[in-house]
C-alpha cells in the first residue's frame, strides 16, 4: 500500500515517469523486507513472542528467496526470472505445513499425557485396580444420579488374614496375594472398570440390575478360581464377601448400600471367627479385669459357650457388673420375650421395673413417643435378618417425662441356624455434659451446676463473669482444630493465673468460660478482672510472636444467695450478657442490665407473635397507604404501601421494631408475599377510578437474597390483572450494596419485566452515584433527614439543590419525602421535584380511609 501510494504521488507530481518507477518500487520492497525481518527478529528474540518464534524461519525463507529473485532479475537485465521465488514459496509452504503438523502432534501428546495421568490418579499401582479416589468419584456420581442409584448394588470383598501373611511370609508375599486376588476378581466379575481397591485388603465391586441375580454365583466362581490358583501356595488365601442391592425403604444414598454390604461382610467374618474360637478364660475372670462395656467383646469370642447360658445366669451377670459402671448394662431374651436392665436405670428413667416380659410393649412407657416407631422397626429388623450387632441413638424419658438422648448398643447371640437367642449390651447417655474439660484442664458446666445448686450455699454474694473468644471459628478454620485447642488451653491458663483463691473457673461449651467470685457482688470488680485477663491474653499473644491475634468479650452478672438462684437462670442471663458484649463491638465487658434484658424479652415475644401471625395467615398485619402527589399540579399520583403490625400484647408496634425482627427470622418472606397480594388487589380497585394510579412496594434485602421475590412479584401482578407500569419497586441502598448473584438477577429481571425502580432513602447511606447510571431508576426518593436539614440550613439547601439538578440532568425524577408543612413545601418546591410525599399531604392510613380521604377527592377534582 505504501509502495503504491509513493508511486502515485511521484507520478502525479511529475517527478518521474511511470516506466521509471520500477527501481523505486524494488527499493521500497527491499526496505520493507529489511524492516519486516528486523521486526520479526525483535518480537521473537527480545519480546519472546511465541507466534513470532514459530513463524520467523518460514518468513525469513520467503523474504530471502524473494530478495534473491529480485537481485537475479537485475543481474539478467530484466529479461529473465529465476526459480528463487517459486522455490522459496514452495519451501515456505512446506515449513508452514510442518509447523502445523508439529502443533497437532504436540496437542496429541499432551492429551495422551493427560489421559495417562488421569488413569494413574484413579489406578492402584500395585494391583492395577481402580483405586479409592475412583471409588469416591463413583459414589458421588451415584448419589447425584438418583435413577441410576436405584439400580445399583455393592459387593465388598476382604482378603482374609493378610496381616498374618505379611507378618509370617513378608510383605512381598502379601503384595503377591493382593495381585492374585484382584486377578481372580476380574475373572469372576463382569466389568473390571467397576472393581476398586478401597483399602489395604479390601476391594469393592459396583454392579447394576442386570447383574443382580448373578452375584452369588460370581462369588462362588471367585472362591473356586482362588482355590485352584492357591493350591500350591505355602500360605492360606481366602476372600470373604458381603453384598447388598438398593432397597427403597432403607437406602437414601450409596453409603447406605455400602453399610448393609459391610454388615453382611462382618457377619461372614464373625462366622469364620466363631469356627476358629477356642476355649478362653472364664467369663467371671474376664469381667473382673474389664469394665461392663467390654462384655460385648467377651460374648463374640465365646459365642459358642454363651449359646447355652440360662436366663438366670445372664441376669446375675448384669447384677454383678452394673455397680462398677456409670452406664446401664442390659439383656433381651428372645426366647421368652424378656428384658432385664441394671437396677440403677430406674433412678434415672421412668422405667416401671427393671425386669419385664413383652419387651416392646413395655418400652412404649419410657421411650420418647416420636422415636418409638424407629425402635420398633429396628427390633423387627433384628428378628427378621441375620444381623448380629445393634447400635441406635434415640430418646428415653427421665423421671420428669423429659426426653434424654441415649445410645443403645448390643450384640445378638445366635444359634447355629442363625436364630436369635438373646442380646446383651449397654445403654449410655450421650446428651449428658462432661464434668470436666480435658483440653483446658478446668471443670465443666456440670461442676458449676453442682456447686450453684447446693441446698445450703456457703456464700452470700458474688458475681459471674462469662468470657468468650471472639471469632474463634476463624482460628479453627485458618489454623486447624489442634491449634484451636492450643488457644483454648492457653486462654484457660491466662484466666487461671488471674484468679484469686475465692474465684473458680469453669469451661463451658465451645470457646466460652465462666468465672464465679463469691467474695463480692460488685460488677466493677468483674470489669477489673476482665481487664486483667485481657492483659494476660495480650501478653500471651506477644510471647507467641503474634502468630494469631484474638480478643475476648465478657458479660458479668451480680449474684446474691438469698435470691434463690437456679443454674438454668444464671446460664441464661450470662449468655445474654456475653451476647450483648459481642453485639456492641466485641473486645469489651458488658454488665447485665434489667432494662436491656426486658427489651430482649420484648423482642423475643414480638418474634413469637409474628411467627404465630404468619401461621394464622398474617393476622395482625395490615397494609397502610401514604399518598404521593405530583408537584406541578398537586394531583394524586399514587401511594407507598407500608406494612403495619398490631400485637395482642403490645398494641401497634413500630415498623422500626418489627421489620428488623421479620428480616432476622426470615418471616419477611411470607409476610412480604402477603403484602404484595394485599396491595395489588387494592391497587386494582383504585385504578378503576384513577387509571394512572401507581403503588410503591418496598422490598427487603432478605427477600432478594433468600427467595424468588421476582417470581412472587410477577405472579401477584398477573393474578391482580395489572400491568407492570402500575407498580414501582422501592429498594434502599443497603440492598444494592449486597452485590451478589441474587441481587444482580433481581435487578436484571426488573429491567426485563419493565417494572419501574425507585431508589429509596437516598442520602442516608453511602449515596453511591454509580447506582444512578448503572441501574437507571425512574425515581430517586430523598429521605426526610436530608429534607429537614436542607430546610433548616442554607449550606444543606444548596447541597440538595445541586444534587437535584444533577439528578434531573441524568433524566431521573425526584420524590421529596417527609414534607410536614406548607412552609417546608414552599421552600422545597423551588428544587422542582416531580413528586412530594409526607404529613403535609397525608399520613399513612388503611385502605378504606385512604380511598375516602384521597381517592374520592381526586375524582371530584
Amino acid at each position: 500500500m505504501v509502495n503504491m501510494a509513493v508511486e502515485i504521488i511521484l507520478q502525479c507530481a511529475g517527478v518521474i515517469d511511470i516506466f521509471k518507477l520500477l527501481p523505486v518500487t524494488h527499493t521500497l520492497m527491499m526496505i520493507t523486507i529489511v524492516y519486516t525481518f528486523a521486526i520479526i527478529h525483535y518480537e521473537a528474540v527480545e519480546l519472546k513472542n511465541e507466534a513470532a518464534r514459530e513463524f520467523k524461519y518460514p518468513v525469513y525463507i520467503i523474504m530471502i528467496f524473494g530478495a534473491m529473485e529480485l537481485i537475479m532479475y537485475y543481474i539478467r537485465d530484466f529479461k529473465k526470472t529465476s526459480i528463487f521465488l517459486p522455490l522459496g514459496t514452495l519451501v515456505f509452504i512446506v515449513v508452514l505445513i510442518w509447523i502445523q503438523v508439529s502443533r497437532f502432534y504436540d496437542q496429541y501428546v499432551r492429551k495422551q499425557k493427560l489421559v495417562y495421568l488421569q488413569r494413574m490418579a484413579n489406578m492402584d499401582m500395585l494391583t492395577e485396580a481402580m483405586n479409592r479416589n475412583a471409588y469416591e468419584n463413583m459414589s458421588k456420581y451415584l448419589d447425584e444420579q438418583e435413577i441410576e442409584l436405584k439400580t445399583t448394588g455393592v459387593v465388598l470383598l476382604d482378603l482374609d488374614d493378610l496381616k498374618i501373611i505379611n507378618d509370617t511370609y513378608g510383605h512381598e508375599k502379601g503384595d503377591e496375594a493382593l495381585k492374585l486376588c484382584y486377578q481372580c476378581i476380574r475373572q469372576a466379575f463382569k466389568n473390571e472398570k467397576n472393581c476398586f481397591r478401597i483399602g489395604g485388603d479390601e476391594f469393592a465391586y459396583v454392579y447394576h440390575s442386570e447383574e443382580k441375580d448373578q452375584i452369588p454365583s460370581c462369588i462362588s466362581i471367585l472362591n473356586r478360581i482362588l482355590k485352584e490358583k492357591t493350591r500350591d501356595f505355602v500360605y492360606p488365601l481366602s476372600i470373604l464377601a458381603g453384598y447388598a442391592y438398593y432397597t427403597p425403604d432403607t437406602d437414601i444414598d450409596f453409603k447406605d448400600i455400602v453399610r448393609r454390604s459391610d454388615t453382611m461382610l462382618y457377619r461372614q467374618k464373625r462366622r469364620k471367627k466363631v469356627v476358629k474360637t477356642t476355649e478362653l478364660e472364664t467369663s467371671l475372670s474376664y469381667m473382673e479385669k474389664h469394665p461392663a462395656d467390654d462384655m460385648i467383646d467377651e460374648v463374640i469370642f465365646n459365642e459358642k459357650k454363651y449359646q447355652n447360658m440360662t436366663l438366670d445366669e445372664l441376669c446375675r451377670m448384669i447384677d454383678l457388673i452394673s455397680p462398677t459402671s456409670d452406664n446401664y448394662p442390659y439383656i433381651v431374651d428372645f426366647r421368652t420375650d424378656f428384658y432385664y436392665i441394671a437396677p440403677q436405670a430406674m433412678e434415672r428413667f421412668c422405667i416401671p421395673k427393671n425386669a419385664f416380659h413383652k419387651v416392646m410393649e413395655y418400652h412404649r412407657e419410657f421411650v420418647y413417643g416420636p422415636d418409638y416407631e424407629s425402635l420398633k422397626n429396628e427390633f423387627n429388623d433384628l428378628l427378621s435378618t441375620e444381623r448380629c450387632s445393634h447400635s441406635m441413638e434415640y430418646r428415653w424419658l427421665d423421671l420428669k417425662k423429659r426426653p434424654v438422648w441415649i445410645r443403645c448398643k448390643g450384640y445378638l447371640v445366635r444359634d447355629d441356624e442363625m436364630n436369635p437367642i438373646y442380646m446383651i449390651g449397654c445403654v449410655n447417655e450421650i446428651g449428658e455434659k462432661q464434668k470436666a474439660d480435658n483440653i483446658s484442664g478446668l471443670l465443666g458446666e456440670a461442676g458449676f451446676r453442682e456447686y450453684i445448686n447446693e441446698p445450703v450455699p456457703n456464700w452470700k454474694k458474688g458475681f459471674l463473669l462469662r468470657i468468650g473468644i471472639d471469632y474463634f471459628k476463624e482460628i479453627n478454620d485458618n489454623f486447624g482444630m489442634e491449634y484451636g485447642d492450643f488457644i483454648l488451653r492457653e486462654t484457660a491458663a491466662c484466666i487461671s493465673v488471674c484468679l484469686s483463691e475465692k474465684q473458680r473457673a469453669y469451661k463451658l461449651m465451645g470457646d466460652e468460660f465462666l468465672i464465679l467470685d463469691v467474695t463480692t457482688d460488685d460488677t466493677k470488680e468483674a470489669d477489673k478482672l476482665f481487664t486483667k485477663i485481657k492483659d494476660s491474653i495480650d501478653e500471651f499473644i506477644e510471647e507467641n510472636d503474634f502468630e494469631v491475634l484474638f480478643t475476648i468479650s465478657g458479660g458479668s452478672l451480680s449474684l446474691h444467695s438469698s435470691e434463690n438462684i437456679e443454674h438454668s437462670k444464671v446460664m441464661k442471663l450470662t449468655d445474654f450478657a456475653l451476647n450483648e458484649a459481642k453485639k456492641r463491638g466485641r473486645n469489651r465487658c458488658y454488665t447485665f442490665a434489667e432494662k436491656d434484658y426486658a427489651l430482649f424479652l420484648r423482642k423475643r415475644e414480638i418474634a413469637q407473635e409474628l411467627r404465630e401471625s404468619v401461621r394464622m395467615g398474617c393476622q395482625g398485619f395490615a397494609a397502610f397507604f401514604q399518598p404521593v402527589f405530583k408537584a406541578e399540579n398537586g394531583k394524586l399520583s399514587g401511594a407507598e404501601a407500608l406494612m403495619r403490625f398490631t400485637s395482642k400484647k403490645f398494641g401497634m408496634v413500630s415498623p422500626a421494631e418489627f421489620i428488623p425482627i421479620l428480616e432476622e427470622t426470615g418471616l419477611i418472606i411470607p409476610v412480604g408475599r402477603w403484602m404484595m397480594k394485599e396491595v395489588m388487589e387494592k391497587c386494582k380497585l383504585i385504578r378503576k377510578l384513577i387509571p394512572e394510579f401507581k403503588v410503591n412496594i418496598n422490598i427487603s434485602q432478605v427477600q432478594v437474597a433468600k427467595s424468588e421475590v421476582i417470581l412472587d412479584l410477577v405472579d401477584e401482578i398477573e393474578k391482580a390483572g395489572l400491568s407492570t407500569d402500575a407498580v414501582n419497586i422501592e429498594l434502599t441502598e443497603s440492598v444494592l450494596l449486597e452485590n451478589n448473584i441474587n441481587t444482580q438477577h433481581f435487578l436484571k429481571e426488573l429491567k426485563r419485566m419493565k417494572i419501574n425502580l425507585a431508589l429509596d432513602d437516598f442520602g442516608t447511606g453511602y449515596s453511591n452515584f454509580h447506582y444512578l447510571s448503572e441501574l437507571n431508576p425512574e425515581i430517586i426518593k430523598i429521605d426526610r433527614t436530608f429534607t429537614a436539614n436542607a430546610v433548616a440550613d442554607e449550606k444543606e439547601y444548596y447541597l440538595l439543590k445541586q444534587f437535584c439538578e444533577m439528578i434531573h440532568r441524568l433524566g431521573l425524577k425526584i420524590c421529596i419525602e417527609g414534607v410536614e408543612n406548607e412552609e417546608e413545601w414552599t421552600r422545597i418546591k423551588r428544587l422542582k421535584p416531580e413528586y412530594g410525599q409526607g404529613f403535609y399531604w397525608g399520613k399513612p392510613c388503611e385502605y378504606v380511609a385512604f380511598v375516602r380521604q384521597f381517592v374520592d377527592k381526586a375524582q371530584k377534582k
